[in-house]
């Protein structure tokens, strides 16, 4: 039996997992991604806990079962320098370290950040990885002065592996430095950060493919000649792993952070800088909006204001026996400020029409309802050109039924949900590995269809005005 490899670098786990010829899911392993301060990660430590974790699921493969190639996913929007020795010299800064949040701010609101989005489909914020950049700039001269190499994690990994720096064009679209329309480094973009091409990776498609010589195999537990395909960004192997791909289809994951996207097969801009387009290949775009907020709301009501003391299965509960709208009380869920739709680093979550008859499952279910609300306003600002039809759900929410139904009836579309527990960014790396390798498609995920209650429907409609006017 042969199996393919795929490898997802998270912002809060690193997840290996091998997929058989069927397409069925025979191990999986996990670790949590080692972090060296808020939003900080060490290459070196990221790397190696990588390789540990693939040779661990490698050596308990059932018997005769032989990996026939790897393949990536990552996460978007980290970014470090590295030197001459090509030996870091900063941390790798993720998408939710906010060193250059208030930078970020600062420039949203100028026509140089128009430009800057026109060109290549990245909201400026302190996310981004070209205004990190010019933050690193600024406030480490002495490190910028010895920077060869400006590099994210996936392309780190790839350096190490196999001795070059590459970056796929899907990876490489969120930096904020590619052309998104043209596929290439921006020389605009480029000039504004500071940087010259050769410190930049060079751009090879999500099928490009390296083999892994004896050393580097050995030390995975591979054959030597295993191939690696490198690839594409974790969003943008959801929606394929989902299968919304086609037009109407929209894929909403929720886990730590929330997110809804669809694919395309033309840029689309908002003119607001509500919402990113990257590049999903050479062929076609993904555009949407990523949330801070999604299930970090919850745990932090779970861990900090009750400590734990009850369950969230209990707390679930209490919050459905409210009714729809938590008899008026509102949550705006910005706690660990917001990307879209208000790219704002600095805003803050708050509650309105807070009485005493509330209690703690009005709380609660508002608290679902206020990251269901912001989802929709991501939704309206992409069905400003392009109709949403239906919504392929993924992430750890979808084992929550309140909150699933929250989703269809909050943002009234039928919800399509995977009857496997199988992580669809990983998902959607092995059938791009399997596609480079002229294998036959894998199967669709199972799944099931949830329609929108059309009562609760139109109630949640009247609470979602009243969101958007709120004056949190």
């Amino acid at each position: 039996m042969t199996a393919i490899l795929a490898l997802d670098l998270g912002t809060s786990n690193l997840k290996v997992a091998a997929f058989d010829t069927r397409g069925r899911e025979v191990a999986v392993r996990s670790t949590p991604t080692p972090k060296v301060g808020d939003g900080l990660l060490d290459a070196k430590t990221m790397a190696i806990r990588c390789e540990q974790l693939i040779k661990t699921l490698v050596a308990d493969l059932p018997s005769g079962c032989r990996i026939e190639a790897v393949v990536l996913s990552t996460a978007m929007h980290s970014i470090g320098l590295f030197d001459t020795g090509s030996e870091a010299l900063t941390p790798l800064m993720l998408w939710n370290n906010d060193s250059a949040g208030e930078l970020g701010q600062s420039l949203r609101g100028s026509a140089k950040a128009t430009d800057w989005y026109k060109r290549s489909g990245v909201p400026v914020h302190g996310m981004s990885p070209m205004v990190k950049l010019l933050w690193l700039r600024d406030a480490k001269p002495e490190l910028w002065a010895q920077t060869q190499s400006v590099a994210g994690i996936k392309e780190y990994l790839w350096h190490r592996w196999f001795g070059v720096w590459e970056s796929d064009r899907s990876t490489a679209s969120a930096t904020g430095l590619m052309n998104l329309e043209k596929a290439v480094w921006d020389l605009v973009l480029l000039r504004a950060a500071g940087l010259e091409m050769h410190q930049l990776p060079h751009l090879v498609s999500t099928s490009h493919c390296r083999a892994f010589n004896v050393r580097i195999a050995s030390r995975l537990g591979l054959e030597p000649g295993t191939p690696c395909f490198i690839g594409a960004s974790d969003g943008a192997l959801a929606n394929l792993g989902s299968g919304a791909v086609d037009a109407g289809q929209a894929a909403v994951t929720i886990g730590t952070s929330a997110a809804l996207r669809v694919v395309t097969h033309k840029p689309i801009l908002d003119k607001s800088m509500r919402t990113f387009c990257y590049r999903v290949d050479e062929h076609r775009f993904i555009a949407g909006g990523a949330s801070n907020n999604g299930g970090n709301a919850m745990a932090w009501f779970h861990e900090k204001i009750l400590n734990g003391q009850v369950s969230l299965d209990e707390l679930t509960r209490e919050a459905a026996k409210i009714s729809p709208g938590s008899e008026g009380l509102l949550f705006a869920p910005y706690l660990e400020g917001e990307r879209a739709p208000v790219w704002d680093a600095g805003a803050r979550a708050s509650w309105t029409g807070l009485s005493a008859a509330h209690g703690r499952g009005h709380f609660t279910r508002s608290i679902m309802e206020g990251v269901m609300f912001n989802l929709k306003l991501i939704a309206e600002s992409i069905e400003n050109q392009m109709e949403i039809d239906v919504l392929y759900a993924g992430g750890g929410f979808i084992n929550n039924k309140l909150w699933v139904r929250m989703l269809a009836d909050i943002l009234d579309k039928p919800v399509i949900l995977p009857t496997q527990n199988i992580d669809a960014s990983i998902y959607g790396a092995v059938m791009l590995a399997r596609n480079s390798l002229g294998l036959n498609a894998m199967q669709d995920l199972k799944t099931k269809q949830l329609l929108p209650n059309k009562a609760r429907a139109m109630q949640y409609r009247f609470f979602f005005e009243r969101f958007k006017a709120a004056k949190f």
